[in-house]
């Protein structure tokens, strides 16, 4: 390794020879001769500036700052305006932002600092450049503006004027203002300022500097130098080259405007936030400015309004209430501006222009009296004979409206009704968000006058819909809309139905009226309730059969009807399992007075709604499967009212329709699970008591039904139809009879709780008494039937049946009636009963209860019905019949003794003449 003094000699060897090479090459290059080129265009200047114009900066900066001569001053000014319009011609956005905002910093206008003449030529010339080189300042407008603003508050300072603060004060709205030492302040404390008689500490605070700008506290010396400052610039800066700045903001290109507007904004949000002297300058100029680019093609206004609209929005949620409401005041003069234009078509630039209303209203940031203020407003809107697209804004800003208390809500509606009685064409082409709006007032708690007066306006907007469909007229109804707001919708209501059919179809509009109805349905008053639902089914008993076609009836029946009964099922459901704490929206009545109103309109328009059978079979179904018995009862009284109403019209598929939902009725609801296995280990009950009892009376009820109907309706019944209500009729009390003979299983059920508060065990007896009488009755009424077509059906089937329950009836009534009257005499002989306990006491307690069930039968449905039957039909069964009847004559009760006599008088004295014989009488083994 060489030494570190070798190391050095050679390092600076090395040093010298570059240095000496760096030398040479130098002088070589100064001694070439140059090429100067003339430039025909300024395509050289962009690279030159962007190189230049830094060095330029500083330049100018230094001299500026250092010397106070108006030769050096105009000269540094002028080098600034040249630089700063050939760095905004050339779109050099970093260069032109340097020079502006430098210029804009050797104004003072945002420190605390004396001002002398130069920093007021530095104003002019910053002011000259927003004149003469806007379109081309971009951002920088920034700067401009705000020495505008600044320029307007020593303005006011030089006048004396009131300035804004007093009126927007933090504290109460206006501030204090006081003198101390002869000069203005906006705000002072109570300590005393040594030195200045009467005079008072100032603690007022004022943001200062450009850019990053920090908040300083103004004391005396600086409110003294402002006030030295306002004088000097009130004597040299007239008032109106300020306000041509604004003038002329029409005259800036598309993009020019653009940014003037964002940097206005930023400038007024900045005067909006300083907390303790709010400004509005700026805010003032912007309606100013809109006013004048309101002509501006539509895509550059849209661009502009964009930045207004958002500005405006945040103004009215300032904290001071003050503010915000001037705000709100300033956008009403815009908005009254804007709506004396007509709104081209295929625009909406109403809507958005009313769209700040909407964002203040519905902020949980707004107080009270912004609200009242915004409805106030949209009231004086409403008048405006332009208004078209708007309407949708407006009556979102009503339904938010009617989320509050009083005085809001009432204003609110006042509001809506004037648009619904004086502009109801309009209403009607805007019905979907009218429709909405009306529904939220309709489900308001606040004023129950208010929503039943919601449901009238919907009900006259059908009559309206009508009315045009009547004269031929076509409603041109306002696309709906795509803005939605969070956390706000109506209750079950949707444009499902209207956007499936289309909003060109002539039934879509009804859709928002129908739904509309069925929300109100939901309301837990009473009196709104009753008058949606009664709202809802006249507007289709009045109207559908002239405004519906199939489809809209069948769209209807799904999408209106369908989902308000499932409504009202789920409300019954959850009633049912809070217990005391239920609700009283849609309870058990509510189902009754829609099940009636649907059976109603299904009778009104039965050609029309043929082919929704179906459909109102299964809602019917749906109530009469439900778990609640009141609901279930409701069902099949109404289904009963349909098949009375319309029988008399029904085709023969349609009857078969109707008997295969019987059938399917008493299939499913027989009460299965009394067969469950029970044993004597057994605590609990293996099925749910409420749901066996529910499907009991079920059982009962639709017995009824079907001896109703075929009573009332016989001759229009479809034979086939009348053999689905023998098969279902049979197999109901054929169960019955089932459960009743299995003595222990019932007294098991009965061990265990099922029925427990009845003296006796729990049984079908009622089930299958009722079940057989309506079974005979029916096959008796089909031996009178003269129909044809019903005479392959009595031979095949009906006579057999016939026969043979009337044997089986009269066989059992036989036996019953010898083991009673045995067990009677045992009793009166005073012979000892078998001591079997308590089975043989429930026993014979079962045995009368069966006895006592089975004369009625006997007499008033079995041998009174025989002997009615025409002679030559009864001729068919006497033979198969007399032995029974026979065995009945030794029965101890006298009412079938006599019953017995009457058939023998009526029926086989008749057929004495003929070739009558007895069968042979067969003696018991």
């Amino acid at each position: 390794q060489l030494p570190a003094t070798r190391k050095f000699e050679l390092f600076v060897r090395e040093c010298e020879s570059i240095v000496k090479n760096t030398q040479t090459l130098l002088d070589m290059k100064n001694k070439k001769q140059g090429e100067f080129i003339t430039s025909a265009g300024p395509e050289y200047l962009r690279p030159m500036c962007e190189v230049a114009c830094w060095p330029m900066l500083a330049t100018l900066s230094v001299v500026l700052e250092s010397y106070d001569t108006p030769q050096v001053v105009d000269q540094c000014l002028q080098g600034f305006q040249h630089c700063i319009r050939i760095a905004g011609h050339f779109q050099l956005d970093n260069e032109r932002e340097a020079f502006v905002s430098s210029l804009a910093k050797f104004t003072y206008l945002t420190t605390l600092k004396e001002m002398r003449q130069k920093h007021i030529d530095c104003t002019k010339a910053l002011l000259s450049v927003g004149l003469s080189a806007g379109n081309t300042l971009g951002s920088s407008w920034r700067h401009v503006l705000q020495c505008v603003s600044q320029l307007e508050r020593l303005q006011l300072i030089s006048t004396r004027a009131r300035s804004d603060a007093e009126y927007f004060g933090a504290e109460s709205g206006a501030a204090r203002q006081r003198t101390v030492g002869g000069f203005l302040a906006p705000y002072v404390a109570a300590a005393s300022f040594p030195g200045v008689p009467g005079a008072v500490e100032v603690v007022s605070k004022r943001r200062v500097g450009t850019g990053t700008s920090v908040i300083l506290s103004v004391g005396l010396e600086e409110l003294q130098t402002e006030q030295v400052n306002s004088e000097t610039i009130a004597n040299q800066i007239d008032v109106t080259s300020i306000e041509t700045i604004f003038q002329q903001s029409d005259r800036l290109s598309p993009a020019a405007i653009v940014h003037f507007v964002t940097e206005l904004c930023q400038i007024s949000r900045e005067e909006l936030d300083a907390e303790l002297e709010p400004r509005i300058f700026s805010l003032n100029r912007l309606v100013d400015v809109a006013d004048s680019n309101m002509n501006r093609l539509r895509f550059v206004w849209s661009k502009i309004w964009k930045r207004l609209s958002e500005h405006f929005a945040a103004a009215g949620l300032h904290p001071n209430t003050m503010v915000s409401m001037h705000a709100m005041d300033a956008l009403r003069q815009l908005a009254m501006k804007f709506l004396e234009k007509d709104e081209l078509s295929g625009f909406s630039f109403q809507l958005e222009f009313l769209r700040p209303f909407e964002t203040v209203m519905k902020s949980k940031q707004a107080s009270m009296e912004i609200k009242e203020l915004i409805l106030s407003i949209v009231s004086n809107i409403c008048r405006s004979r332009n208004m078209k697209s708007g309407w949708k804004t407006i009556l979102r800003i009503l339904r938010m409206g009617a989320d509050y208390e009083e005085p809001l809500h009432g204003v609110a509606f006042r509001v809506l009704e004037i648009f619904v009685v004086e502009h109801h064409q309009l209403f009607l082409t805007n019905l979907s968000d009218g429709i909405r709006c009306l529904v939220v007032f309709g489900c308001s708690k606040v004023s129950n006058t208010a929503s039943l007066q919601a449901i009238r306006f919907i009900l006259q907007a059908a009559d309206s819909l009508a009315a045009k469909a009547a004269a031929g007229e076509v409603l041109e109804v306002a696309a709906v809309g795509k803005h939605t707001e969070e956390g706000h919708t109506s209750p079950r209501h949707d444009d499902g139905g209207a956007l499936a059919l289309g909003p060109a179809h002539p039934s879509a509009p009804w859709f928002h009226i129908l739904q509309g109805l069925t929300a109100l349905i939901s309301d837990a008053r009473r009196d709104i309730r009753t008058q949606a639902l009664d709202g809802l089914f006249s507007c289709l008993k009045n109207h559908g059969g002239t405004a519906f076609d199939q489809d809209t009836w069948q769209m209807i029946f799904r999408g209106v009807i369908a989902p308000l009964f499932d409504d009202i099922h789920y409300q019954i459901s959850e009633d049912r399992s809070k217990g005391s704490q239920a609700s009283e929206a849609m309870g058990p009545q509510t189902c009754l007075d829609a099940l009636t109103a649907l059976v109603r309109l299904f009778d009104a328009h039965m050609n029309s709604l043929s082919f929704l059978l179906p459909d109102v079979l299964t809602m019917l179904q749906s109530c009469m499967h439900h778990s609640s018995e009141a609901v279930a009862r409701i069902g099949i009284e109404a289904f009963k009212q349909l098949v009375l109403l319309v029988g008399n019209r029904c085709s023969e598929e349609m009857w078969r329709r109707i008997g295969q939902t019987v059938l399917k009725l008493f299939n499913e609801s027989m009460p299965l699970e009394l067969n469950s296995r029970v044993d004597a280990s057994s605590k609990v009950l293996p099925f749910q008591a409420s749901k066996v009892v529910t499907q009991c009376v079920v059982q009962l009820l639709l017995i009824d039904v079907v001896r109703e109907v075929v009573s009332q309706r016989f001759q229009h019944i479809p034979l086939p139809a009348v053999k689905l209500f023998l098969d279902a009729l049979q197999r109901s009390f054929e169960f019955a009879a089932k459960f009743n003979q299995q003595i222990e299983l019932r007294r098991s059920l009965k061990r265990l709780g099922f029925m427990a508060e009845m003296t006796h065990l729990p049984g079908l007896l009622k089930q299958e008494r009722e079940g057989v009488s309506c079974y005979v009755e029916v096959l008796v009424q089909l031996q009178k039937d003269s129909r044809e077509q019903s005479e392959a059906l009595k031979k095949e089937d009906t006579a057999g049946r016939l026969i043979q329950i009337c044997t089986r009836l009269l066989e059992t009534c036989a036996t019953k009636e010898a083991l009673l009257a045995r067990l009677e005499e045992n009793r009166n002989s005073g012979q000892p009963q078998q001591q079997a306990g308590q089975a043989d006491s429930l026993e014979d307690v079962e045995l009368e209860r069966e006895v006592l069930g089975l004369r009625p039968i006997i007499c008033n449905v079995v041998l009174k019905n025989l002997g009615e039957l025409p002679a030559p039909r009864f001729k068919e069964f006497a033979q198969q019949l007399f032995t029974p009847l026979s065995d009945l004559i030794v029965v101890e009760a006298m009412d079938i003794r006599v019953g017995v006599r009457s058939v023998f008088k009526q029926q086989y004295a008749c057929l004495l003449d003929s070739a009558f014989v007895p069968p042979p009488r067969q003696e018991p083994s």
